[in-house]
């Protein structure tokens, strides 16, 4: 009997508790600003990262004295071993330059390494990773840091901005002696050639890029992969996807808009990717790149995270709007991915006074390996043979650089090493970076 009138009550007490539960959500004085998602299970597609982790160079040239030359990517140990060091680095006493340098003598007799980032970063972003004393100069637009030692064994911080055409000097903590210990990190690694850049003509810095002397080894991969739904992207990305409504694009029916009325999703079925976008006021504001780039990896921590290793690729201030443009990049073994049609690999977004404006990504999430290859890659002496063949001309390049081009077939996608070139046109060109690619996916 006693137990029966236990049962009784905890029953009663479970049923009050539910009908409780659910007239806090849907009789809520305050149900406006709740959002429905947040009691659905939470969808993620990686993890989360901090801005130390997208934010970071992508290269570290070596430069070993005789003409001798090393490089090293995330992931790679002496990368990982410098890179330990950054947050220490403290860099003052800055002043500009706009001659004196012998970019040949740096290049090919000192030691030192180069800080290559993938595109320009400004003084309050540099300072995240290390620490900037700067109260006279505009560091605007920096993306490479070149840490060399001077003739009376003092090492030398040269901070270059390609875009500008300029070169900031400043002294530093790093002492002769630590270089020389980063520079040995490269000893044991493959060498590679410096080569001039075209767009050398008229500018005051020289720009060089770098081709591996040596048998290079890379990967293939072939991978299997999952789509994402439109249904999860809109628990994702919407405050009460219960309002949201599905409706067509006139031009084109293939792509389908939803929308709370307010924000909407365009998705793009045959490229397999979506545009998120949310409106924001047309009021001129100051642009905060730092503040922009945070609430940037801030979105993407809390809609669905990061899916590999993404890296901060380019930072574009629109044209007539008081927005900045960013695409941040994956990268696999410490190569980029080439730009492809379902854009897997790319985040790009639009951000206005730290409010997201307009968000875009691959709806394409890898499942498992199938097969992975490695392969040797052509060396410089091989691809330039290559590029005379198709009558293109080493005064014509700007820059070439290794990366993974993705190609799809028989429902996996292929990850293949490519070498991207750019032409002094801009026109890019890509080319298989070893010989066996065309019969390796019968694309003959």
């Amino acid at each position: 009997m006693i137990e029966k009138v236990k049962s009784s009550v905890l029953f009663i007490l479970i049923m009050n508790s539910l009908l409780l539960t659910w007239l806090l959500i849907f009789h809520s004085p305050n149900n406006s600003t709740v959002s429905l998602s947040e009691y659905l299970p939470r969808i993620t597609f990686g993890s989360e990262s901090e801005i130390q982790q997208i934010i970071k160079p992508t290269k570290i040239i070596y430069h070993l004295g005789e003409n001798r030359h090393s490089l090293s990517t995330p992931g790679m140990e002496s990368y990982q071993k410098i890179e330990l060091d950054m947050n220490h680095w403290a860099f003052y006493d800055f002043y500009l330059v706009y001659y004196g340098v012998d970019w040949r003598e740096m290049i090919e007799d000192k030691n030192g390494i180069e800080i290559i980032f993938p595109h320009s970063l400004s003084a309050s972003l540099l300072s995240s990773m290390f620490k900037v004393t700067n109260t006279s100069n505009k560091l605007d637009s920096i993306n490479r840091i070149w840490l060399s030692v001077d003739n009376v064994d003092n090492v030398r911080a040269y901070f270059i901005s390609d875009e500008e055409d300029k070169v900031f000097v400043s002294q530093t903590s790093i002492s002769s002696q630590k270089l020389t210990q980063y520079t040995a990190y490269s000893f044991n690694q493959k060498k590679y050639a410096y080569y001039w850049s075209s767009k050398n003509e008229t500018s005051f810095i020289k720009q060089t890029y770098y081709l591996p002397k040596e048998d290079l080894e890379m990967k293939l991969y072939r991978q299997t992969y999952n789509p994402v739904s439109v249904g999860d992207f809109i628990q994702l990305l919407f405050i009460d996807p219960i309002m949201v409504r599905k409706v067509y694009e006139q031009n084109n029916n293939q792509n389908v808009i939803y929308t709370d009325g307010t924000r909407s999703i365009q998705y793009y079925p045959n490229e397999k990717y979506i545009r998120y976008y949310q409106p924001v006021s047309d009021n001129e504001t100051e642009i905060d790149i730092n503040k922009d780039a945070f609430a940037a990896i801030r979105f993407v921590n809390h809609h669905g995270g990061w899916d590999g290793n993404y890296y901060l690729d380019k930072i574009n201030k629109m044209d007539g709007a008081s927005r900045t443009a960013y695409l941040f990049r994956q990268y696999i073994d410490g190569y980029p991915i080439i730009k492809n049609e379902s854009n897997y690999g790319m985040i790009q977004m639009q951000v206005k006074d730290g409010i997201i404006n307009q968000f875009q990504r691959s709806m394409l999430l890898l499942d498992k390996s199938v097969e992975v290859k490695r392969v040797e890659v052509m060396k410089d002496i091989e691809l330039i043979q290559l590029l005379e063949q198709r009558n293109i001309s080493m005064g014509d390049i700007k820059n070439i650089e290794l990366g993974y081009k993705i190609i799809e077939t028989h429902e996996l996608l292929n990850f293949t090493p490519y070498w991207q070139i750019l032409l002094s046109s801009d026109l890019t060109i890509e080319i298989p970076a070893y010989e066996s690619v065309v019969h390796e996916f019968g694309l003959e």
